[in-house]
């Protein structure tokens, strides 16, 4: 059971590395589609010692990475670009205000899927219960997280924050994201996931890996690249040094065509 169970998962992977292929390409010699821009959150907390990343699992039914496990994010809504959104990240070093534009909406998607809300130290305990029990209403749309926000007084962590990669999807395809990556430490308490995806699971980078390649764990390129990165790393303390003194520089993920099968190829700097 166990080895049916593997190629199962096997057939997964398959399809997650090709799915986006098969659903929609862009012929030969037809100008690529524009990325959109988007951003994801690597959220992570101490374990033993050494520390995990929280991934989630996205449906098998999803029309974007089904399957695959992945960090929380989305694209950049407009509302992620106002004032009055940027206004509520406390003590943001990022000076590039697109870099900060960024930085809120992976905040906003992290509490938007998972419940977790990265709040500054000090907050009034009311207030962030406010925040949080308002959820339902910033997933139907009702009110924009800024607002909410700022409704309760309560800023965002930006200062816990690093910004550390910036991936590119192929230009093969018709459905493309230009996403910028940040890690955060966990703010405590238990996901509670939405119905945008079916499970989570806090994993140490090495395991993740390890279990992916066992046909266990699917996932997309950038976030097996991510977790091979993190893996580098003994402690948590580290990551967060070390990151702080990286360069981003975009990466355009390329995919090779072999045989009939499409799969990701190391990467080329734009």
């Amino acid at each position: 059971m166990v080895e049916d169970g593997s190629r199962d998962l096997d057939r997964v992977q398959r399809a997650i590395e090709e799915q986006e292929f098969a659903r929609g390409h862009v012929p030969p010699g037809t100008p690529a589609v524009d990325p959109r821009p988007a951003a994801t959150v690597c959220l992570a907390r101490p374990a033993g010692g050494g520390f995990e990343v929280l991934l989630l699992q996205r449906p098998l039914a999803s029309r974007f990475a089904a399957g695959a496990h992945v960090f929380p994010g989305g694209t950049i809504d407009p509302e992620d670009r106002s004032s009055e959104a940027l206004d509520r990240l406390s003590s943001c070093a990022f000076e590039s205000m697109t870099v900060r534009a960024a930085l809120f909406a992976g905040f906003r998607e992290a509490f938007e899927e998972t419940g977790l809300l990265l709040a500054s130290e000090g907050v009034d305990p009311d207030a962030l219960g406010q925040v949080r029990n308002s959820r339902t209403a910033l997933l139907e749309g009702s009110v924009t997280f800024a607002r909410l926000l700022e409704r309760s007084g309560v800023m965002l962590d930006a200062a816990s924050a690093v910004y550390f990669a910036r991936w590119i999807t192929p230009v093969e395809l018709d459905r493309r994201y230009d996403t910028m990556f940040f890690m955060a430490r966990h703010p405590g308490g238990t996901p509670e996931i939405t119905h945008e995806h079916t499970a989570f699971v806090w994993m140490e980078p090495a395991e993740a890996l390890d279990r992916f390649r066992a046909g266990l764990l699917p996932m997309l390129f950038p976030t097996r690249m991510t977790l091979e990165l993190l893996r580098r790393f003994d402690r948590l303390d580290e990551v967060f040094v070390a990151f702080r003194e990286r360069e981003v520089k975009p990466i355009l993920a390329r995919l090779i065509i072999e045989e009939g099968r499409i799969r990701p190829a190391p990467v080329e700097l734009k």
